[in-house]
């Protein structure tokens, strides 16, 4: 029963984030809707690298809007969609950096809080570019972390890169 645990949290937090997702926040906001208007223009043909909708972003969130819109259709629930799973992405990954840096206990812990805390909750039910923040930091940290480790075994393959090692000439000289 133990080991489901990471899995029963992690069906909670989908279900808060699949919640009526369309109609809580009620309705679309004006920058969630300039991610719908953006993935709509690329399910068209328009493939810019820089959007300027909303004073202008990259495009990795509205590229993934557009490839769920192709696949669910065009609709609030298919926008906010994706920032929820952008959101199980970063509790996922926390879960794993947690483990990886201290033990089941605290990995579980922070799973659960990330789960029903506010912030991650609100993040991953708006159409936001910034909902896939925390799931990138969290990938990282979990693939910088398990990058260590593998380094410190004993079984590590030849050739395998330093995490650390761009940290040297490219952090600059302090005394300039």
């Amino acid at each position: 029963m133990k080991k489901f645990l990471p899995f029963f949290i992690l069906f909670i937090a989908f279900a808060l984030r699949a919640w009526q997702l369309t109609s809580v926040p009620p309705g679309l906001t004006h920058d969630e809707a300039g991610h719908g208007h953006d993935a709509a223009y690329i399910l068209k043909g328009i493939r810019p690298i820089y959007f300027t909708v909303g004073y202008g972003r990259e495009p990795l969130f509205d590229y993934l809007n557009a490839g769920l819109m192709a696949g669910m259709g065009a609709s609030a629930f298919t926008l906010r969609f994706a920032a929820a799973c952008w959101g199980m992405i970063a509790l996922a990954a926390t879960y794993r950096a947690a483990r990886l840096a201290f033990d089941r206990r605290v990995a579980l812990l922070a799973l659960a809080l990330m789960a029903v805390s506010f912030w991650p909750l609100a993040t991953s039910r708006q159409a936001l570019r910034s909902a896939m923040l925390p799931g990138e930091m969290a990938l990282a940290v979990a693939l910088f972390l398990q990058l260590q480790r593998l380094r410190t075994s004993r079984n590590a393959p030849a050739g395998l890169p330093n995490p650390a090692a761009g940290r040297g000439r490219e952090a600059g000289n302090p005394r300039r």
